[in-house]
């Protein structure tokens, strides 16, 4: 066996020098070769564009569309990384398709959020770059979401304003009611309150200050309808515990309708209520009088002698001094309208008692009937005196 140690010791002591420059220059060249063949390259700017597959698409909603990435450092193989640093030169956009296997690999959290960050270990899926191609850390870190889609039914209210509103211009509350009472609603499970047993409510409101909405569309008769819709009506969505950020991905469907996008169906709604005028008494002051004779004339008030409101005086002035009314508040103001009144004195109506008392009756008309808003104005105005009739007595001889 000796000869064998001295083998070995000789192996590892003779010529050493030389046997360790022949070691350091090959581990030289394996470094050298190895640098040569691997390298680093830089893609100034990505934008990464995430889809679902098909069969996704029913069970999935991709809640983030594309995802800019700027200064991507990768390395690797340089036949792997330089071809793809020239690729996305000019093709900035790379395209991330998402099946079932990929999706498989991200937890789902308990309100059915999916995230799928977007870090190195993402690129070295084969979709992407796959394995041999390493990425540097990014500048900043993201991640792709995905929400499990979910069917809820909700009930469409009015807000609580609407419900109970008091208005100077009309009389007593007003309760407004939408025209779609309820809904079945499609979307990410996340936008929604997790008590699924809970109803969900989405909530109508109307745009702008609605008193002074109301006041400018009031109907022209004593009681109407007061209604807003074409766009006026808009859905308050975080009142009825649905997320804001999420209402673009909704699909709303109405009883008996098609599905409508959040947008579509806030511009379908209207709100309306049955509303009356409210009337106050007011005063008139030197109203024309106009007497309206039977064809032929078949009475001479002049062999009469009228008892107020509608005295000697005022028949000789044609003007009556005061005329109680009711009228709408909103019309109580205006003075070009009530200029424009005056009261009929309908003698081709009367009627004699056995009295003899003659029994005129009297009403208010316009001066101008060309007018078309005082014509409608004046159906909400009544006479608020007792009698309804004027009395004239005939002239003793």
């Amino acid at each position: 066996m000796s000869w064998f140690c001295d083998f070995l010791f000789g192996f590892f002591t003779r010529h050493f020098t030389t046997k360790m420059l022949a070691l350091l220059l090959s581990v030289g060249l394996f470094g050298f070769v190895q640098a040569s063949l691997t390298g680093t390259q830089q893609i100034a700017s990505l934008t990464l564009v995430p889809t679902l597959a098909e069969d996704l698409r029913g069970s999935y909603v991709l809640l983030t569309n594309t995802f800019r990435l700027d200064g991507l450092t990768i390395r690797g193989e340089l036949s792997k990384v330089e071809p793809l640093a020239r690729l996305y030169r000019g093709e900035k956009r790379l395209a991330l398709p998402i099946d079932t296997q990929f999706l498989s690999a991200y937890p789902k959290q308990p309100d059915g959020l999916i995230k799928i960050p977007i870090d190195p270990k993402l690129f070295r899926n084969e979709v992407l770059f796959g394995r041999d191609v390493t990425v540097e850390p990014l500048q900043k870190t993201d991640s792709i979401e995905i929400g499990t889609l979910e069917d809820r039914s909700a009930r469409v209210e009015v807000t609580p304003e609407l419900a109970r509103l008091s208005h100077d211009d009309c009389e007593g509350l007003l309760t407004f009611v939408p025209n779609v009472r309820s809904v079945s609603v499609r979307g990410p499970s996340v936008a929604f309150p997790p008590d699924k047993e809970k109803e969900l409510r989405i909530v109508v409101g109307v745009r702008g200050n609605i008193r002074d909405q109301i006041s400018a569309s009031l109907f022209p008769g004593e009681s109407g309808v007061l209604s807003f819709g074409g766009g006026l009506c808009e859905v308050l969505w975080q009142a009825g515990n649905i997320k804001p950020e999420y209402v673009s991905y909704l699909r709303i469907t109405p009883d008996g309708g098609v599905p409508l996008s959040a947008s579509e169906f806030q511009r379908t709604l209207t709100v309306s209520c049955n509303a009356t005028k409210k009337k106050e008494r007011v005063r008139l002051v030197k109203v024309p009088i106009v007497i309206l004779y039977a064809l032929p004339r078949t009475i001479d008030l002049d062999e009469y002698q009228g008892f107020l409101p509608f005295g000697d005086q005022a028949m000789s002035d044609g003007v009556m001094e005061l005329l109680d009314v009711r009228m709408p508040a909103v019309l109580a103001h205006d003075e070009a309208f009530r200029q424009n009144l005056v009261v009929i004195l309908d003698l081709a109506a009367a009627t004699t008692d056995p009295g003899g008392v003659l029994k005129v009756p009297y009403y208010l008309d316009l001066k101008d009937r060309t007018q078309v808003d005082d014509v409608a104005s004046l159906t909400q105005i009544a006479i608020d005196q007792e009698p309804n009739h004027a009395e004239f007595r005939p002239k003793k001889p």
